[in-house]
C-alpha cells in the first residue's frame, strides 16, 4: 500500500487505482483473532494500519473511488462492523481496552465474593475499535482534512463527501474522537457540507445534524469559532434552521429540526456567535416559532407552516427548544429587543390559567383542527411550558423590567407562590425564585410588597395558607422520579391517620424542618431575604404577618431536631432571619424578646458544624445591641448528646467550645491550653492536631483507586479547607466575644475557659502577624526585596505578634503550672487526711498493751470512738454540690 501511495503522488493513479480499491476493501474487514494474545498484541499494528488508511483521503492525486472506499472502512471499523448500539448508554470510560470493567467499575463486584467476577462489556468490540481510532493519532485529523480537501476541489464529489462525513460520524460517538475533530477545525470544514443542504431529503441533513451534535456535547468550547470564521458558519445554520422549519413534514425530520435548534442555542452561548446569529435571521425564525400561535395571530407560513404547529410530541419539543434559543439570543443588551416582540408577552400569558385571570378563547388554524392559544396544550405539557416560562422571565428580568411591570409579572409571581394557587411546588418555587430576581431590580420592591409579596412568601415558608390549610399542591415529576397523581409532602410527619401534618401548619402540628431540600421553601427563604434587606415598609409587613414568629418557630425546628437537616433549608432559614430581621431595630426587638437569643444559642449548640459560621455572624449582628447581652449571658444549656457543651453551661463556655473546636482542627494549643506554635500560633502544631482521615478528604467520592498524584491532591485541598474553616470560626468568634467584651466574659467562666479566652482576645495581633509572614514568603519566592519603611513595618509586625504570642505562652503556662501546684497540694492533703484516718480506724481495733480481747466496757468505748470517725469521715451530698459541673 506504500509502494502505490509512492508511485500515486508520482502521477500514477490510474495504474494503482484497482490496487488501492482492493487493499481498501481488504482493509474494511472484520480483524480475525487467531490467539488469545492477538488483541494485546496487535494494538499498534492495527493504530498504524487505520493511520495509513486515513492518510488516503489526503493523498495527492489519489483517485476518488479509493478515497471513498478508504472513508467506508474507517467508517466500518468505527462502527465494529455495524454492531454500535441504537443507544450508546453505557459509560465508554466503564471499561477499559479489553472490555473489562475497570477498578471503579468492578471494585463492588470484586468485594461480592466467588461468583461475582465482572463481566465483558456487551459493547466490547465497539468501545475497543474506538479507542483504536483514537490512539491512531493522525486517524482523526487526517478525516477532518480529508473532509474540508473534499469539499474546497473544483469537482466536489457529493459521494466521496458523504463517506467521510458519515465515517466522522461513527467516529464521534466516542468523546475524545470528538474532542478531536472539534480542536482540528471540524466546524470550519462542515460549512460547505451545511450550505449545499436544500432539501431536508438530502442525506447529508441526519448526518451533519448528528456530528454537530456529538463534537458539542464532547467539547463545549467548539462554540467558540475562530476569528473571522463565525459568519459564514452562521449563515449557513440559520439558513439550515429556516428550511428544516419550513418542510419538517414527518417525525424523523422533525427530529433533525430540533437537534438542530439546540445545536443553535449552545452555539449562542458565545457571545460573538450568538450576535452573527440574530444578524443573519435565525433571531426571527426562532421568535416566530416562539410565539406563533399562543399569541393569537397567524403566523407567516413561509417561515412556520401550519403542519409544524400541532400538539405532537416533536412540535411540544421545538415549543421548549423554540423558547431556550430565543431567551439566549436576547440574553444581552443588543438581542433584548428580540425578546420584546412579543416573547415576554407569550411567556407571560401562558402564566395566566395559574393567576385566575381570563384566557382568550382559542382560534382555529385554517386547514386545520388544532386550537391555538394556550389551551390548546394538555395539562401536563402546559404545566412543563409554564415552569420553562418561569425560568426563561427570570433570566430575562434584568434586562427589560419595564416590560415586566407592564405585563403584570410581579402580580403573577405573588399569585402563583401563594399556598392556595393550583400550581404545584415546582411551579411555585420557580415562581419565588423569579420574585427574588425582580426584587433586586430598582423600585421593584415596592411593587412586590404592594401586591402582597412578603405575605404569599411567609405562607410558602410555612407551608400553611391564611386558614392555616396545608399546602396540598406536591407535584409528583420526573426531577423526584414519582408517578402522575402521587402526592409528594416535604417536611410531612405520617401521622397514625395516614395523613401528612406540614411543619408549623396547625397549631398542634410538631416543629419538624423539611426532611428533604424542598424547593418552595428554599425559593421563599430567598424571597424574603431579598424583599426585607435594607427596606423598612417590607420589614414591617414581614412583622405584621406574624413573620418574626415564623422565621423563630423555623430555627427552633432545626435546633430541635437531629443533624439531618438539610443544610441548604438551614442556610436559607438563617439567612433570611439575618435579611429581615437584624437589621431593622423593631424586628430584632421583638425577635429577642420573643426568645430569639435563645434560639439561636441552641441551634448553635445542637446544628451541624457546617452551620456554624453563619450563626455566629448572626449572633455577632444581633449583639451589636448592647442590650442584647443580658440574653445571651442568661442562656443555660440544656444538654443532649448532640449539645457542645453539657447541661447548665453557659453561653460564653459554648461559644469558647466552638474556639476550642477549630484549634483542635489545626493544633493551635497543646492538651493543656496553652500555644503550642509561638511562632505563628495560628498556623498550630500539626502534630498536635486531630488525626487527618484520608477518607474524609475526599468529600462525596465514592470508594474509588486513586493514583498517588490524585490522593496527595485531593489530601491538600482537605486540608486547606479545613483550615479555612477553622480559621472562619476563629474571626466569628472573636467578634462575639470582642461585642460582648473580654473583661465582662471572664467574670462568667471558669479557669478552662479564661485560658482559652486569652487566645481569643489576641486573635487580631496573632492574625496580623500570620498575614505578614505570608507576605514575606510571598516577597521572597518572588525575588522581590521590600524599602525601607516597608520592610521596617513588615518586620516589626512579625516581631510584635511572636513577642504576643511568647507573653501569652508565658502567662497560660504560669496559671496551668499554678492550677497544677494547687491541685497537687489538695492531693497530697487528701491522701494525708485518708491515711491518718485508715491508721485511727485500725489502732481503735485492738487493746494496746498486750493485744488481749476488748472487754465490754472497753468495746462500747470503741464503738463510741467509731460513731465517731464515721460521724466526721462521710458527708451527705448537699443540692449545692450536686449542681455543680466539671469544668465549670
Amino acid at each position: 500500500v506504500e509502494y502505490a501511495y509512492a508511485k500515486t503522488r508520482e502521477g500514477y493513479p490510474d495504474v494503482f487505482e484497482s490496487c488501492l480499491c482492493d487493499a481498501m476493501r481488504t482493509m474494511a474487514k472484520p480483524f480475525v483473532k487467531h490467539t488469545c494474545t492477538d488483541e494485546v498484541r496487535s494494538y499498534r499494528t492495527i493504530e498504524a494500519t487505520l493511520e495509513m488508511i486515513a492518510r488516503l483521503l489526503n493523498l495527492e492525486n489519489a483517485p476518488v473511488s479509493a478515497r471513498i472506499l478508504a472513508a467506508e472502512a474507517l467508517r466500518a471499523f468505527a462502527s465494529a462492523h455495524g454492531t454500535r448500539p441504537d443507544k450508546i448508554d453505557v459509560d465508554a470510560e466503564m471499561f477499559d481496552a479489553k472490555g473489562r470493567a475497570n477498578a471503579a467499575a468492578s471494585l463492588g463486584a470484586s468485594l461480592g465474593g466467588l461468583g461475582s467476577a465482572p463481566k465483558v462489556s456487551p459493547h466490547h468490540q465497539f468501545f475497543t475499535n474506538q479507542r483504536l481510532v483514537r490512539g491512531s493519532e493522525a486517524c482523526v485529523p487526517q478525516l477532518v482534512s480529508g473532509l474540508g480537501r473534499a469539499t474546497s476541489e473544483r469537482a466536489p464529489d457529493a459521494e466521496l463527501q458523504l463517506a467521510i462525513a458519515k465515517a466522522l460520524l461513527e467516529a464521534s460517538h466516542y468523546d475524545k474522537n470528538a474532542q478531536s475533530m472539534a480542536a482540528h477545525g471540524l466546524f470550519a470544514n462542515i460549512v460547505p457540507l451545511v450550505k449545499n443542504i436544500t432539501d431536508m431529503k438530502s442525506p447529508f441533513a441526519p448526518v451533519v445534524s448528528e456530528l454537530m451534535w456529538n463534537a458539542l456535547e464532547a467539547s463545549p468550547g467548539a462554540k467558540v469559532l475562530p476569528y473571522g470564521g463565525w459568519r459564514p458558519f452562521c449563515v449557513h445554520l440559520s439558513d439550515f434552521i429556516a428550511l428544516a422549519v419550513r418542510q419538517s413534514h414527518g417525525c424523523a425530520h422533525k427530529e433533525i429540526r430540533n437537534e438542530l435548534l439546540i445545536i443553535a442555542r449552545v452555539m449562542a452561548e458565545e457571545p460573538d456567535t450568538r450576535a452573527g446569529l440574530r444578524a443573519c435571521g435565525l433571531a426571527a425564525v426562532a421568535l416566530e416559532m416562539a410565539v406563533h400561535p399562543e399569541n393569537g395571530q397567524r403566523a407567516n407560513e413561509l417561515v412556520l407552516p401550519v403542519f409544524a404547529q400541532t400538539t405532537s410530541a416533536e412540535d411540544f419539543q421545538m415549543k421548549r427548544f423554540a423558547w431556550t434559543l430565543t431567551t439566549t439570543l436576547a440574553e444581552d443588551t443588543q438581542g433584548i429587543a428580540v425578546a420584546k416582540s412579543g416573547f415576554i408577552e407569550c411567556l407571560l400569558t401562558f402564566l395566566r390559567p395559574l393567576t385566575g385571570e381570563y384566557v382568550p378563547p382559542p382560534l382555529t388554524l385554517p386547514s386545520s383542527n388544532s386550537d391555538t392559544g394556550v389551551n390548546r396544550w394538555g395539562p401536563e405539557r402546559l404545566r412543563d411550558l409554564q415552569e420553562l416560562a418561569l425560568r426563561l422571565l427570570a433570566r430575562l428580568a434584568p434586562l427589560c423590567p419595564n416590560e415586566m411591570i407592564a405585563g403584570g409579572a410581579c402580580d403573577a409571581v405573588v399569585q402563583i407562590a401563594r399556598v392556595d394557587s393550583p400550581a404545584d411546588d415546582f411551579l411555585r418555587a420557580a415562581a419565588l425564585d423569579l420574585g427574588a430576581k425582580l426584587a433586586t431590580l430598582d423600585g421593584f420592591k415596592d411593587v412586590l410588597g404592594e401586591f402582597g409579596a412578603v405575605e404569599a412568601a411567609l405562607s410558602a415558608f410555612e407551608g400553611v395558607d391564611r386558614l392555616g390549610r396545608a399546602s396540598s399542591n406536591a407535584y409528583a415529576s420526573s426531577y423526584d422520579g414519582g408517578s402522575r397523581g402521587e402526592s409528594r409532602y416535604y417536611g410531612a410527619e405520617e401521622t397514625a391517620g395516614g395523613a401528612g401534618t406540614l411543619y408549623g401548619g396547625a397549631e398542634t402540628a410538631p416543629l419538624r424542618p423539611s426532611v428533604s431540600e424542598d424547593p418552595v421553601k428554599l425559593g421563599a427563604a430567598g424571597l424574603l431575604s431579598v424583599l426585607c434587606h435594607e427596606h423598612a415598609v417590607n420589614a414591617r409587613y414581614l412583622r405584621k404577618a406574624d413573620g418574626i414568629n415564623i422565621l423563630k418557630a423555623a430555627v427552633d425546628a432545626m435546633a430541635n431536631t437531629d443533624k439531618a437537616v438539610p443544610i441548604n433549608f438551614g442556610a436559607a432559614a438563617l439567612t433570611a432571619v439575618w435579611k429581615c430581621v437584624v437589621p431593622d431595630a423593631k424586628n430584632c426587638a421583638h425577635f429577642i424578646a420573643g426568645g430569639g437569643m435563645e434560639s439561636l444559642l441552641n441551634l448553635l449548640s445542637r446544628c451541624n458544624a457546617n452551620l456554624r459560621p453563619v450563626t455566629l455572624s448572626l449572633l455577632a449582628d444581633v449583639l451589636e445591641n448592647p442590650k442584647t447581652h443580658l440574653f445571651f449571658h442568661e442562656w443555660r444549656s440544656t444538654g443532649g448528646s448532640r449539645s457542645l457543651v453539657p447541661a447548665g453551661a453557659s453561653a460564653t463556655t459554648l461559644v469558647l467550645n466552638v474556639w476550642r473546636s477549630a484549634e483542635a482542627a489545626l493544633g493551635v494549643t497543646n492538651g493543656d491550653g496553652v500555644i503550642a506554635n509561638r511562632a505563628n500560633p495560628l498556623a498550630g502544631d500539626s502534630s498536635k492536631s486531630r488525626p487527618f482521615d484520608e477518607a474524609e478528604a475526599i468529600s462525596g467520592a465514592t470508594y474509588t483507586v486513586l493514583t498517588r498524584g490524585r490522593l496527595e491532591n485531593e489530601v491538600k485541598a482537605a486540608a486547606a479547607a479545613k483550615r479555612d474553616g477553622a480559621d472562619g470560626l476563629m474571626s466569628r468568634v472573636f467578634a462575639v466575644c470582642s461585642l460582648l467584651g473580654f473583661g465582662n466574659l471572664r467574670e462568667y467562666c471558669g479557669r478552662v475557659d479564661e485560658l482559652t479566652l486569652f487566645t481569643v482576645e489576641r486573635y487580631v495581633d496573632f492574625k496580623e502577624g500570620e498575614v505578614w509572614e505570608r507576605t514575606k514568603e510571598i516577597f521572597e519566592n518572588e525575588g522581590l526585596v521590600p524599602t525601607g519603611p516597608d520592610r521596617q513595618v513588615m518586620d516589626e509586625a512579625i516581631v510584635t505578634a511572636r513577642m504576643t504570642a511568647a507573653e501569652l505562652a508565658d502567662a497560660q503556662r504560669s496559671i496551668v503550672n499554678g492550677d497544677t501546684r494547687k491541685a497537687t497540694a489538695e492531693e497530697v492533703a487528701y491522701y494525708e487526711e485518708k491515711s491518718t484516718q485508715a491508721a485511727a480506724d485500725e489502732a481503735a481495733r485492738w487493746y494496746k498493751p498486750d493485744r488481749s480481747k476488748l472487754t465490754t466496757k472497753e468495746r462500747y468505748r470503741s464503738q463510741l470512738l467509731k460513731d465517731t470517725m464515721l460521724s466526721n469521715s462521710f458527708k451527705a451530698p448537699t443540692r449545692q454540690s450536686s449542681l455543680l459541673l466539671p469544668g465549670v
